[in-house]
């Protein structure tokens, strides 16, 4: 009797295999204990593959998978292409601890924190930077709030006081020298923090609602985008 190999045992499980074939597998199925196994086995992993297949993507992942595809293109293609899937939004910096000074009298104690404040559009980010020596690493922790709506790619949270509101499931990428090093999803209320980054060059990147990048440079002095003249 022929014995099946495992494309074949694949195939009866899908139904896609001929009806003689077919007929010819359930005899061997019937008297061989070490095809059934195979078969069984088999059958497990189409029926996760099709579990898989019918359950819906979750939007967070498709929104990280848009977000690194944008970012991360071919050098020769990424600033036009870029431009073309995302809005860069224009940002002013309201705040940042490296330049407001101590006070008379005062001593920072944490000398190796920082803290910045930026507006963007109908935004505003909070963002702090803890240097942390054990385990060594930079942990970037913030929030974002919303005067207006949010769109697709983040969601402002109903329900809540005040002029500006969370914005909660947006996408929150850590680039250091142009590669990706950390990521998050802001939460419920608009908090956010990636931990175990390098200490220089970090860029962090929001996708606060759909076609919208806001790109923030948190450690060397930022400042904010020029616009480019059409020629």
């Amino acid at each position: 009797m022929k014995r099946f190999d495992i494309t074949e045992w694949c195939d009866l499980v899908r139904g896609v295999t001929d009806p003689e074939t077919e007929e010819r597998m359930r005899l061997q199925l019937a008297a061989d204990p070490a095809a059934r196994t195979a078969a069984a086995a088999m059958q497990w992993v189409a029926d996760v593959a099709r579990s898989d297949h019918e359950g819906p993507v979750p939007e967070h992942a498709l929104r990280f998978a848009k977000a690194i595809g944008s970012l991360q293109r071919p050098p020769a293609a990424t600033r036009a292409r870029r431009r073309s899937l995302l809005q860069p939004l224009r940002f002013e910096i309201a705040f940042d601890s490296l330049l407001a000074g101590a006070g008379a009298g005062t001593r920072d104690l944490q000398a190796g924190h920082r803290q910045l404040a930026f507006e963007a559009d109908d935004y505003s980010i909070e963002v702090r930077l803890e240097h942390e020596i054990e385990p060594p690493g930079t942990v970037v922790v913030g929030q974002i709030l919303s005067r207006g709506e949010a769109g697709a790619a983040g969601r402002v949270v109903a329900g809540q006081s005040g002029a500006a509101r969370p914005v909660a499931e947006a996408p929150i990428l850590v680039l250091a020298g142009g590669r990706i090093v950390g990521q998050a999803t802001s939460g419920r209320f608009g908090e956010f923090q990636v931990e175990g980054l390098p200490p220089r060059s970090l860029k962090l990147c929001l996708l606060p609602a759909r076609g919208q990048l806001l790109e923030l440079p948190l450690v060397e002095a930022p400042q904010p985008p020029i616009e480019e003249q059409d020629s």
